[in-house]
């Protein structure tokens, strides 16, 4: 079985009983009948066509609705008929009448630590740069 859930307020999953292309090939279905699923254009709130890649937007009974004192972070999460952006880019299939969806990347990726969020390429230059003001410790050799 897979899985795809977001803190958001969705979760995907192709179970045991789902079919093999659908459980081999996807991260899963909606399992939350209220729940609504988009693939959009990225960068628009355009309808991505059957099969393109897009960015995965869903809204439902126990999505995100805003970010408490946040209002440029809401803005820029959630589309203008509520559907909260994840930065995930998926694929839509369709299995015997159900829609499955298969994660393909990330728009962006980030590290969330209470209330700091970083780049993770901003991470990743700073533990380089760290390491390399490193200096290996050299033996020290004794002389008789």
């Amino acid at each position: 079985a897979n899985l795809y859930g977001i803190t958001e307020g969705l979760v995907m999953v192709s179970g045991p009983g789902a079919p093999a292309a659908a459980r081999h090939a996807t991260n899963g279905c909606i399992v939350r009948a209220d729940d609504e699923v988009r693939v959009l254009k990225v960068g628009t709130e355009e309808p991505a066509a059957p099969g393109e890649m897009g960015e995965l937007a869903f809204r439902g009974a126990s999505s995100l609705l805003g970010y408490y004192n946040a209002p440029q972070q809401t803005r820029e999460t959630l589309t203008s008929d509520g559907f909260v952006r994840t930065s995930d880019l998926v694929r839509a299939h369709l299995h015997e009448g159900l829609t499955y969806y298969s994660f393909e990347g990330r728009l962006k990726d980030n590290i969330n630590r209470m209330i700091v969020t970083l780049a993770a390429a901003l991470v990743l230059v700073g533990a380089l740069i760290a390491l390399r003001s490193v200096q290996p410790e050299r033996p020290v050799v004794q002389q008789s």
